[in-house]
Formats: C-alpha cells, structure tokens, sequence
C-alpha cells in the first residue's frame, strides 16, 4: 500500500511538471507513460507516443501538419533518448525528472525549424 501511495504521487509529480510546461504538443517514447498521466489528459491536449524512430518521424510530420510550434519528447533518461533529430524542428533543450523513485524521464525540447521567437 506504501509503495502504491509513492508510486501515485511521484507519477502525479511529474505529470504535473509535464502539463504544466505548455508545449504544443508532447510526444512519450515509452508506449504507456500517458496511461500512467491519463487523469491529466484533457481533450484539447496534443499527446502522440512514438516508440521507434520511424513512430517519431511520423509524429514529427504530424505536429508539423497540426502546426504546432513547441515539442517535447519524452523518453526514459538510461535509454539512448529522443533521435537527435526531429524532422522539421531544432532541438532547443532537455531536463530530466523522476517519474518514479528511480526511474527518471528525459524531457528534449524541439522548436519548428521556421518559427521565429
């Protein structure tokens, strides 16, 4: 029950911290991390998961099309992360948060390549 209280509150945590942030659209390279976020989800939210990279490079023509500015792409900090590309967009920078106690998500910020600040 301890652990089901601190795993809750620590996914909370940090999709609060992910909302909070205001990108126009977010994309998880983890199939079920918006599963775990779903209580945030609110209709008007761009969320796309994009396991492989050929997900991403589709994701990345969908934000495009949906003409979306500001991307974040979340992915598990020990993986390789996000491609160092997103078709379309300039990687501008990344932080890291707990998602869980010991499990920590990269967040890499992507800007539309044409936009002007």
């Amino acid at each position: 029950m301890a652990w089901l209280s601190q795993r809750s509150h620590a996914v909370a945590g940090a999709m609060e911290h992910i909302v909070a942030r205001r990108d126009d659209t977010v994309i998880s390279r983890e199939a079920h991390l918006f599963r775990e976020g779903g209580a945030f989800y609110e209709p008007e939210r761009r969320w796309l998961t994009a396991v492989t990279d050929r997900d991403l490079r589709h994701a990345a023509h969908i934000v495009r099309e949906s003409g979306a500015d500001d991307v974040a792409v979340l992915a598990v900090a020990d993986d390789d992360g996000p491609s160092a590309r997103l078709p379309g967009y300039r990687r501008t920078d990344s932080e890291t948060i707990e998602l869980l106690p010991g499990l920590d998500i990269e967040i890499t910020s992507y800007r539309r390549a044409e936009a002007t600040s």
